[in-house]
């Protein structure tokens, strides 16, 4: 696991949270991927190469232990994650769909 913070002075402005899958049952792609968990640049500080560094960090952490496929997670209606990450190099590949059952009434 990496876990990179980054600080303005003593102020957090930003983390990120990857691992190293080594494989999944469920999911076979995993096999040996990068994986990353959790990313957060404060809305203050977006736009200011905060995003552009931790990225840097994680990207070198994955090409220390040799992985070259990393996957991730970000909502759709995420305009400006879905920037990042293709700005960034990567690319949708799945859709992921849910339902919200309503109770029956009657």
């Amino acid at each position: 696991m990496c876990l990179i913070l980054a600080w303005d002075g003593d102020i957090p402005v930003g983390y990120g949270l990857a691992f190293d899958v080594e494989s999944d049952p469920a999911k076979p792609e995993w096999t040996r991927t990068g994986y990353i968990s959790q990313f957060l640049v404060t809305n203050s500080r977006r736009k200011q190469g905060v995003g552009k560094l931790l990225m840097g960090h994680i990207d070198a952490w994955f090409e220390s232990r040799g992985i070259a496929r990393v996957l991730l997670n970000v909502d759709i209606e995420n305009d400006s994650g879905l920037r990042f990450w293709e700005d960034n190099g990567f690319e949708q590949i799945a859709i992921r769909m849910k339902r919200i059952r309503r109770p029956a009434t009657g």
